[in-house]
């Protein structure tokens, strides 16, 4: 029985999400569609808690099983994403990054960033060089670097003065649930588990910043969902002290970025989840692959699928992932 987890950011147009785009944390709303209606012809689709609850019981001859995620509670969930899995039946969990989402709070450092690149590239063309820079260079280069290395004060005050010598406003435009819209998820059935309170990757904090920050995000959970508590690592980052002071808070699940088929043997601290990105019509290429093997799957069919995405071109693990 294979078992695999999809994680999705952003559900947006390209023309106004380029970053994003660029940096492999959006689809679009119709490749989102024909994901899931792909998806639900391959995999019996199911909420995140049943199938790791029910990993370990069922056989090999069962029709494999997805569920879907969204991490950093983006507005575009219960915009594009909830109509279209209502529709094929698919509900899904939302990992919320619980000190940015009213509306009076700031933005994520690097969504910031990526508005305000995306003002200055809308007003110079999208295929111009801003600052003798690409849109790639901004996204993963030196500058991304710098404002990941830094204090949430000093990325402030980078952040504004970028603006400045861009000659773009910092963008006022609500990104994330609202808590009436996480609630509305929360009474469609959908899961709802912590990322933290300021996506502060947990291996650079001390061990009370750690405690406090899953603690906090657990608790702002537990708010609109009351089942057993689920976990994501902000930018997948986790080692041995961390997942120690997790397990030690009670955490039943949590979430890697490593894109791994979900065994009966994993780690119910290390899930892997399949990174969804970009245009096309399923989710993951390894997916497709791993549906062209399901008639002859067997353990080692498997193992074959895991070794090939490990040793894939670019491989899509955490340190592709990571913010940086």
């Amino acid at each position: 029985m294979t078992s695999v987890i999809l994680m999705y950011h952003r559900i947006v147009e390209r023309p106004g999400a380029l970053p994003w785009f660029e940096r492999g944390t959006a689809v679009t709303p119709a490749a989102f569609v024909r994901q899931m209606e792909w998806l639900v012809r391959h995999f019996e689709v199911v909420p995140v808690r049943r199938l790791l609850r029910e990993e370990r019981t069922l056989g090999n001859g069962e029709r494999p099983r997805a569920a879907i995620t969204f991490d950093d509670g983006y507005r575009d969930v219960v915009v594009h994403a909830l109509p279209t899995c209502q529709a094929l039946g698919i509900i899904g969990t939302v990992f919320p990054v619980c000190g940015h989402q009213a509306a009076s709070q700031p933005k994520l450092w690097f969504d910031e960033l990526y508005l305000i690149l995306q003002a200055a590239f809308e007003r110079l063309g999208n295929d111009a060089r801003v600052a003798h820079l690409s849109l790639n260079e901004w996204v993963r280069g030196e500058v991304k670097q710098r404002l990941q290395a830094s204090t949430p004060e000093m990325r402030s005050v980078i952040l504004r003065e970028l603006a400045r010598e861009l000659d773009v406003g910092l963008a006022s435009d609500s990104l994330y649930l609202l808590d009436g819209e996480l609630e509305q998820l929360a009474r469609s059935g959908w899961s709802v588990g912590g990322l933290g309170v300021t996506h502060s990757r947990l291996t650079m904090l001390s061990d009370n910043a750690v405690a406090d920050e899953v603690r906090a995000s657990l608790q702002f959970a537990r708010s609109l969902d009351a089942d057993e508590p689920l976990l994501a690592y902000p930018d997948g980052a986790v080692d041995a002290r961390v997942l120690e002071i997790v397990r030690v808070l009670g955490v039943r699940w949590a979430f890697t970025v490593e894109p791994m088929v979900v065994r009966p043997e994993v780690e119910s601290l290390s899930i892997p989840r399949f990174l969804c990105r970009g245009e096309d019509s399923v989710p993951s290429r390894a997916l497709a692959e791993m549906v062209a093997l399901a008639p002859q799957e067997t353990p080692a069919t498997i193992d074959v699928l895991d070794s090939r995405i490990e040793n894939a071109p670019v491989k899509r693990g955490s340190q592709d992932f990571l913010h940086a």
